[in-house]
């Protein structure tokens, strides 16, 4: 009698979790990281010891900007199941924070973000989403030449990635590689049409290229996709 109400309860407890974590990921689904992070921290009172729920925690941890909180909650995650998209996302916390932070924490944060990174490409090293992260690190560094290396790398397993183009894209803009340049930020509006930022670049680099026109063309559409985007806005007033 004891084992099966101890059996009843675990399958409530495991019932209820479940519930929660759906209600967290749908939340987390429609970019409503409060609720998302209310629904985590209940399943995790029923099971204290629940990956997922875990992972959602540092999900919408991230998303509300509390990368601290956020970092350990992924790491706690990491103890019980260290998979590749658990480093990613542990990664990711340390390079968003790092965007926010100034030298020398943020070199800090980086290096700390290259770490998880490369323990994600340990684990998975044909991993696009590693590959194109541990990319974006490196040219965060000014290290373009591998940069370059790594968004190759992802691209040549996935080529739809339209974020891995437009750092490529960036990376050899740096180089002064300008046709290489363009080719990779027509790939990622093609891929992604409502992709700002790889239209400045693309406008940038047909600016390079003497290509005026098509210059103008890309800065207005960044422009009519982010108002705001002073760059943008700046790059088309300077153009002959």
């Amino acid at each position: 009698m004891m084992l099966s109400l101890v059996g009843a309860n675990m399958f409530f407890a495991r019932s209820t979790a479940d519930t929660l974590l759906a209600q967290g990921q749908e939340n987390l689904r429609r970019g409503d990281y409060a609720p998302a992070l209310q629904a985590f921290n209940q399943a995790l009172d029923v099971q204290p010891d629940n990956t997922a729920a875990l992972t959602g925690k540092g999900q919408a941890l991230l998303g509300l900007g509390d990368y601290t909180e956020a970092a350990k909650q992924f790491e706690q995650a990491i103890q019980q199941d260290p998979t590749n998209e658990l480093y990613v996302l542990l990664g990711n916390t340390y390079f968003y924070h790092s965007e926010e932070s100034r030298v020398p924490r943020r070199k800090q944060l980086l290096e700390q973000a290259e770490t998880a990174y490369l323990q994600a490409l340990k684990l998975k090293s044909k991993s696009p989403q590693a590959l194109t992260a541990m990319a974006w690190n490196l040219r965060m560094q000014d290290n373009f030449d591998e940069s370059v290396h790594y968004f190759k790398e992802s691209l040549a397993i996935d080529d739809k990635q339209a974020d891995a183009h437009n750092g490529l894209g960036w990376n050899y803009l740096d180089l002064g590689h300008d046709r290489q340049a363009r080719d990779h930020f027509e790939a990622a509006v093609q891929l992604d049409p409502d992709f700002a930022n790889a239209f400045y670049g693309l406008g940038k680099a047909r600016a390079a290229m003497d290509d005026i026109d098509g210059a103008i063309e890309a800065y207005e559409k960044a422009l009519e996709l982010e108002p705001d985007m002073r760059d943008a806005q700046d790059a088309l007033e300077r153009l002959p």
